[in-house]
């Protein structure tokens, strides 16, 4: 049995996905005893139970000053092994999934975190507006462990909500739509991209690179029904499946595929989309979004074998374990970050994270804004009036709708892992609480 001493920590990380695992691997670095709880049997989040590759391109890869150093780490690492590349464009962000898990679990050891698998949050401990600790879950034992300060990096604000900090959902009471994820293997990657640039399919969205003449990297993108759709030839194709029976219009209303370092003839498919508005944070509508797109899957699956050169010998190879969700909880944090803040340019004093990415909304009218601007997000936005020691990160800090379709990137999400404890630690020197 583990005693109170075993189970007080000086910070607990709660969701162990890009945010999280940035800010329990720069805590324990720092010296800060951490404990990081994850309710899947790795870390990774998106990046691994949702397979969400590659990172969107961002200027804290293109300037240094805007780097986080863990993800350059673990970027590097994975290029080592050969399961991450830098694509033509001057991405680094394609990385494997699978492989993803190892590396962020090996970095998180060897940093000196404590980590716990299979568990999940189901009470707060609160004491007026300072949390004193929470209350765990696994296979019907309930565990309560203590700390200083808390961050809240389960992606729906979880923590916060059981903590009391107010927050919003979507607009209007719809959300961005989901997404299930999915690879194909068996792909014959030389056939399919010779065939891409025969059709010229080959442009700024999806095009081929062929890193040399073993290594051929390729990325697609393309919404069935355009009315100026730059790939007649695979909307031929498609015109031909959904005649046929195979598919239809809802299945190709977005698709996206890329190549996977170190997953020979493999794609990671960012499709199906769930094209109807469903809550995130209602068991019954990700129910229905999770068996929805595994019937599309099975739908994607004949029509790209059937009717895509390079895909006669393949076969779906995994699917997310997860949904892939781009918005649920925001919270009402001391500043919200809004669209106009982002379309400006604003920068403030200290920012958490800068980026360049553009507002990036998946509804039924899919609205990007038109340019990229630099722009930063303060500290403000993952602090609340409501639990004074909780932080939040991630893709539910304080923003507006439009704001947080940009700030919801993995790179940002990174960096707002690592630099929020750098507050943290200025807290603990002294000695606030």
């Amino acid at each position: 049995m583990n005693s109170d001493k075993e189970k007080t920590y000086d910070l607990i990380v709660v969701g162990g996905g890009t945010s999280g695992a940035a800010a329990a691997i720069s805590a324990a670095r720092c010296g800060i005893k951490t404990l990081l709880i994850e309710k899947n049997s790795y870390l990774g989040g998106a990046m691994t139970s949702q397979l969400v590759m590659p990172m969107m391109n961002n200027i804290s890869f293109r300037k240094e000053d805007y780097k986080s150093s863990i993800l350059a780490e673990i970027l590097s690492t994975l290029y080592s092994s050969g399961d991450g590349v830098v694509y033509k464009d001057g991405n680094p962000g394609w990385f494997n999934p699978e492989k993803m898990k190892f590396v962020l679990e090996s970095f998180a050891i060897k940093s000196g975190v404590k980590i716990l698998y299979d568990t999940v949050v189901v009470d707060v401990v609160k004491e007026g507006d300072i949390i004193s600790g929470i209350k765990t879950f696994y296979k019907g034992i309930t565990s309560e462990y203590r700390a200083k300060y808390f961050v809240d990096a389960t992606g729906d604000a979880t923590l916060a909500a059981m903590s009391g900090v107010k927050f919003e959902n979507g607009l209007d009471g719809k959300n961005q739509f989901m997404s299930l994820r999915f690879e194909m293997g068996g792909v014959d990657i030389k056939l399919l991209a010779n065939w891409m640039i025969e059709q010229k399919i080959d442009d700024d969205v999806s095009n081929v690179f062929c890193k040399n003449e073993r290594e051929i990297y390729l990325s697609i993108g393309f919404s069935y029904g355009e009315k100026k759709s730059p790939y007649p030839a695979i909307n031929k194709l498609i015109d031909k499946a959904i005649e046929d029976g195979i598919i239809n219009e809802d299945d190709v209303n977005y698709i996206q595929f890329f190549s996977i370092p170190g997953k020979s003839g493999m794609l990671s498919f960012n499709a199906p989309r769930i094209n109807s508005p469903l809550n995130p944070l209602s068991s019954e509508d990700t129910t229905k979004a999770l068996i929805k797109g595994r019937a599309a899957i099975v739908r994607l699956e004949k029509f790209f074998r059937n009717y895509i050169p390079g895909f006669k010998e393949s076969f779906v190879s995994s699917v997310a374990h997860e949904l892939g969700i781009r918005d649920s909880r925001r919270i009402c944090s001391e500043y919200i970050l809004t669209k106009n803040d982002i379309e400006s340019g604003k920068f403030f004093d200290k920012n958490i994270f800068e980026s360049d990415y553009p507002v990036d909304i998946h509804q039924k009218d899919k609205t990007i804004s038109t340019e990229r601007k630099q722009f930063g997000a303060p500290y403000e936005c993952c602090l609340n009036r409501y639990a004074k020691n909780l932080f939040v990160i991630g893709r539910c800090i304080g923003a507006d709708f439009y704001a947080q379709g940009a700030l919801r990137i993995q790179p940002n999400c990174f960096a707002m892992g690592e630099h929020i404890v750098n507050y943290i630690k200025n807290l603990l020197r002294n000695a606030t609480l």
